[in-house]
């Protein structure tokens, strides 16, 4: 089916469209909408953290006490918010670092992440977190988040969305939407390993619901964009293991 009338069909009509999420396929047209969206919202994205950069650089040579987002655990690796104070030359680039607007073009597929949240088991975090992988033929395959009793054994939204995208045979992923209860958060670490080999071109976005949505018709307010690169510079891959190496006895 056409996922292109998600965006006004209302909450039950994107809850379907999830629970068809394997059969769920993008016009051409849709697709080439999103992407031409996603790649805009990237290119935002990098001006604005280049810019917050520069800014916080420039505070710490003049002895402030600005940081970078690669300062330490208060900052997101690589392109999240940087962490500042909020008064200075760069303020204004900081405050917009924290999230660009949604392009319409993206908010079928926001939509459709927010349906699949609903369907998470968080009852230990509270933190429900939907996504969606779209691969190049326009195929979406959506996955929530689910915890264990045993925190370790918790698997992510976009994880799940991943391995689904695996289940059904998908052609490149090239475009992976989450959004989550928490507003427009980054992946964790695994997530962002596993990103990087099973969707190594992927453009990544995460959006934010508007203050007090609940229902998964209300899309994302702002969103934060990367690659799956960026995320996850000079990530381990197969050819670190020893027999991709030579190096087996």
């Amino acid at each position: 089916m056409n996922a292109e009338g998600t965006d006004g069909g209302g909450e039950h009509a994107a809850r379907a469209d999830v629970r068809r999420a394997f059969g769920l396929r993008l016009s051409q047209d849709a697709l080439a909408a999103a992407l031409g969206a996603a790649r805009g919202a990237l290119a935002d994205a990098r001006a604005t953290r280049a810019l917050g950069d520069a800014g916080a650089s420039g505070d710490r040579s003049a002895g402030g006490s600005g940081r970078s987002s690669l300062d330490g655990p208060s900052g997101d690796v690589n392109g999240g918010s940087a962490v500042t104070s909020n008064s200075g030359p760069n303020a204004a680039a900081n405050a917009a670092s924290a999230g660009l607007p949604v392009p319409p073009d993206l908010a079928h597929l926001v939509a459709l992440a927010l349906a699949a949240s609903e369907g998470a088991h968080a009852p230990y975090s509270q933190l429900s977190v939907g996504a969606v992988a779209v691969a190049s033929d326009g195929s979406v395959f959506a996955g929530c988040n689910v915890e264990s009793a045993s925190y370790g054994l918790t698997l992510c939204a976009e994880r799940a969305a991943l391995a689904a995208a695996r289940v059904g045979r998908a052609a490149e992923l090239v475009l992976v939407v989450l959004t989550s209860s928490a507003g427009a958060i980054p992946p964790c670490g695994a997530c962002r390993q596993l990103l990087v080999e099973l969707a190594p071109n992927a453009i990544v976005v995460s959006a934010g619901r508007r203050a007090g949505a609940t229902r998964s018709t209300d899309t994302g307010e702002v969103a934060r964009v990367w690659t799956s690169a960026e995320l996850l510079p000079d990530a381990f891959d197969a050819g670190g293991l020893p027999e991709r190496r030579g190096l087996t006895n």
